[in-house]
């Protein structure tokens, strides 16, 4: 049933251009109550009875007296006798008419003399680049969009035009130019807007229909008022709450995206890798979201110039720093506490922030691990995070701009336990470093240019030890260690074209110098039992984009992408063809679809679904081949602006290919020693997903929010497991639905919540038990993910207060409670033996089944000040 909704959905593009027609709020009949009185009087009787708003400036010529021969006739005609030989044009959003004047007697000759405006799109209060904003020209509609370092280029005839510059959570800007015949440099700086402004977006509207289907972009501040476990404010888990978009088990932050897995995703900080998202277990993700500036999801219609994985793109860019002012502000948590600083360094074309954040967990943990010391309890444990980000950036007299970056942050785990004479030590750690290098330039008003160079390091080690204390001497009998590091250099060279504002390519090369190292050693009295050597290999990729809006009603990208992969000899080939195309309708209505082909040259072999970081990252080799998939998707998005709300529905289908797994009973942390991982793993897997979507997002007011609904099913097929037959994934849920909001009562108080429900994700149970001749029982099963766990579902609620402290500081508090109706929700599920109490040996009778659960009702309390 629903591979037919996307064959209908993909018939109704070819139908499209069919539905499209004159807008009907022209040709409305209106009867007026007068006849004559100045253009202003007329347009606010045409308004009065019309019901249509009308927008217009002093260039019109309100004050001009008019006389109109017929006061009952369509507003089209209302419009042309009112400005009869006066050089006024008009654009229509919705129930919004937007009046204004164009160079009187303008010829085609004249208008064929073309002006290029290009520049950048900033925060006008702290400089910060605004990537994705739409700046538009209102009478021929063309436009386009700024890109991630927030340039633009607009070619317009030359003469008077009206260009209107929005975004998201920022007042529309409209701008009357005169345009000369030459090339102008024009920098767009846009206000943010108030929830209480009543405010009518001319072209956001129109940004959001041209975005492709399957990406998801939401402001940072939106993503911070989501709540979340211990009042920590947490990207990833907000994402999670967007349509395709799941978690695993409750606590975990590797998304799962369109039935893919965690490592299925392509997760970029400043362009640079980032291989594990994970804190304290996978209870909160590394990204401080102080530290950024925006966010931006691909889940389907994937740019060519994005490869290396199969299921979706995150693309995070850093704050670059206030360069009008020096600010700060520091929060303080019950698990941890962030600083943030910004500012300029000795004036605006220089700026710099910094931005970190640690744990104090060890405070709490300190009186066990004193009454261990003096041996009044036989183990204690500690833990401790940090993650330091900071960012320095310099514009240079010729228009150039250098970035450079970097993101720092570990993870620490200890225990100690003692039993008589032995004590045994456990240290797990984990930690990501990346580094970023930009430098980006103008060559001509119609070509950008970028180069950037990042470095990327994963690191994970975990090591055991047993000391054996006799005496005064100390004696370490055993001892284990492993080791796994990722370590991988990019250089990346890229143009923007900006052929017309109808037409832009974009092209560009890439290199990765990739290192791997899957190490496990077990010493035993000096003796070494293995270690698996390091893997070197070279990852290349070089891609075309080709953006182009023939005609107003239809958008279309097109690209090619080929990538190379050489290990051990061995090199692997790879082209992947891009296609999106987007039907704009009347009314804000667009129709999309996409196709695309990833490929991806690196696996993830995971023995834990709990959030454990004992996950190692492995290259495809001569005997491992690289995953592929391909996936289409289709969707209709409708936008309403009196509503500040967009709604979409979108559909998909994924296939993929070469999966692998681990093979059946397999455990890295005690196999690792006797065999090479590629001898331990099953390959040739095959996946295979599907699901339809549904998003209702309002995106600005007092109430702001969404809700998201999820149809989808996942399985996957392994020749040696499950008798060669489909089987449930297991992270596969039927349904999940998502409410989050967030609503700002007054300038010091807000409330928040987010509500969610998943169906139960899969499991393998026994079937059957089985005895043998000496009373041993063993379980019969008779597939893979043959049972399901319960449904999950939690409702989290949040509520903000800010006020001015003495020092005319501003300071927030923020309440939460996780779980609030203390839902136990299953983690997963053991077996759990029954005994006869009544016997005097309490003999086994037999086994149940149990679920555990994680997380109970958790209130949390969080206090920011900030400094100006």
């Amino acid at each position: 049933m629903l591979k037919t909704t996307v064959l209908l959905l993909f018939f109704l593009f070819l139908q499209a251009p069919l539905l499209l027609a004159q807008d009907a709020l022209l040709q409305k009949q209106v009867e007026l109550q007068k006849a004559e009185g100045s253009v202003e009087e007329m347009l606010q009787e045409l308004g009065q009875q019309s019901g249509i708003t009308f927008s217009y400036s002093n260039s019109i010529g309100p004050d001009r007296q008019v006389k109109l021969q017929r006061t009952k006739q369509s507003v089209q005609a209302h419009l042309a006798a009112l400005f009869q030989g006066q050089p006024v044009a008009y654009v229509v959003r919705e129930n919004k008419i937007i009046l204004y004047a164009v160079a009187a007697g303008k010829t085609t000759q004249a208008a064929a003399q073309k002006v290029t405006i290009s520049g950048y799109v900033t925060d006008a209060a702290s400089g910060e680049a605004l990537i994705g904003a739409t700046i538009q020209e209102l009478s021929s509609k063309k436009g386009v969009t700024s890109n991630q370092y927030g340039f633009y280029s607009l070619t317009l005839p030359a003469g008077e035009a009206m260009v209107a510059v929005s975004y998201i959570g920022y007042q529309t800007r409209l701008l009357p130019l005169q345009l000369h015949h030459t090339d102008t440099t024009l920098a767009l700086t846009l206000t943010p807007s108030s929830s209480n402004v009543q405010e009518v977006t001319v072209t956001a509207q129109t940004g959001q229909q041209l975005a492709p289907t399957g990406m998801t972009s939401i402001p940072i501040q939106r993503l911070k008022n989501v709540p979340t476990i211990l009042g920590e404010p947490d990207v990833m888990k907000a994402l999670a709450l967007t349509p395709g978009v799941a978690i695993g088990n409750e606590g975990t932050t590797g998304l799962l995206v369109r039935g893919g897995s965690q490592d299925q995703n392509l997760i970029l900080l400043d362009e640079a890798t980032v291989y594990n998202a994970a804190h304290l277990f996978g209870f909160v993700s590394i990204f401080n979201p102080d530290a950024l500036n925006k966010v931006d999801m691909y889940k389907g219609g994937f740019p060519a110039r994005f490869g290396g994985r199969l299921s979706s793109v995150l693309d995070m860019t850093m704050k670059e720093g206030n360069n009008q002012e020096m600010k700060s502000e520091a929060s303080i948590g019950l698990i941890s506490s962030r600083f943030n600083i910004e500012g300029p360094i000795g004036s605006e074309n220089t700026s710099f922030m910094f931005s970190g954040r640690a744990s104090y967990l060890s405070l709490f943990m300190l009186p066990a691990y004193l009454n261990y010391h003096a041996q009044n309890r036989p183990s204690y444990y500690n833990y401790w995070l940090y993650d330091v980000n900071a960012k320095v950036n310099h514009r240079f007299k010729d228009g150039s701009r250098l970035f450079l970056s970097v993101y720092n942050g570990n993870d620490f785990w200890k225990t100690k336990e003692r039993y008589s004479s032995d004590e045994t030590t456990f240290n797990l750690g984990w930690g990501n470093t990346t580094a970023t290098a930009r430098y980006s330039r103008v060559l001509n008003p119609k070509l950008f240019f970028r180069s950037v160079l990042t470095n990327s390091q994963y690191r994970y080690g975990l090591n055991a030890d047993n000391t054996t204390f006799e005496d005064d001497a100390s004696t370490v009998t055993s001892s284990f260690e492993t080791k796994s590091t990722v370590h991988d250099w990019t250089w990346r060279n890229g143009i923007d074209y900006y052929l017309s504002p109808n037409h832009q390519l974009k092209f560009g090369v890439e290199s990765t110098h990739h290192t791997f190292r899957t190490s496990a050693l077990a010493v035993e009295t000096d003796t070494l039992h293995g270690a698996n050597r390091p893997i070197a290999a070279w990852e290349h990729g070089v891609y075309l984009e080709d953006e182009a809006q023939p005609f107003t009603w239809l958008k279309l990208n097109a690209g090619l992408r080929g990538s190379a992969f050489q290990v051990e000899g061995r090199t692997y080939k790879s082209l992947e063809p891009r296609f999106s195309v987007n039907f704009l309708l009347p009314h804000e209505f667009a129709v999309k679809g996409a196709y695309s082909q990833m490929r991806q040259y690196i696996h993830l072999l995971t023995t834990s679904g709990i959030g454990l970081p004992n996950d190692i990252w492995v290259p495809a080799t001569r005997s491992v081949a690289p995953q592929f998939a391909q996936q289409v998707s289709a969707g209709i998005s409708k936008n309403l602006p009196k509503l500040r709300t967009e709604l979409s529905v979108e559909a998909y289908h994924k296939t993929m290919t070469n999966l692998i797994d681990y093979r059946q009973g397999y455990n890295l942390l005690y196999s690792a020693f006797n065999s090479n991982w590629q001898d331990e793993i099953e390959t040739g897997g095959h996946g295979e997903a599907y699901g339809l979507e549904f998003f209702a997002n309002r995106t600005e007011g007092r109430f702001t929010g969404w809700l998201a609904y999820t149809l989808a099913w996942s399985n996957r097929r392994f020749s040696s497991i499950n008798d060669n037959q489909w089987y449930p994934a297991n992270f596969d849920r039927r349904h999940v639905i998502s409410f989050t909001g967030n609503y700002k009562i007054s300038s010091a108080w807000s409330f928040s919540g987010n509500w969610m429900f998943m169906s139960g994700q899969p499991a393998t149970l026994p079937v059957a038990v089985q005895e043998d001749l000496k009373g041993n029982k063993t379980f019969i099963y008779t597939g893979r993910n043959n049972a399901r766990m319960p449904a999950y579902h939690r409702l989290d609620v949040g509520a903000a207060y800010t006020l001015q402290t003495k020092r005319g500081r501003s300071a927030t508090w923020n309440f939460g409670v996780y779980n609030a109706y203390n839902r136990i929700n299953p983690f997963y599920l053991d077996f759990k033996n029954n005994y006869d109490t009544s016997s005097s040996n309490w003999e086994m009778i037999g086994r149940r089944l149990v679920m555990r659960s994680l997380f109970p009702l958790i209130p949390s309390v969080n206090y920011t000040l900030r400094f100006n």
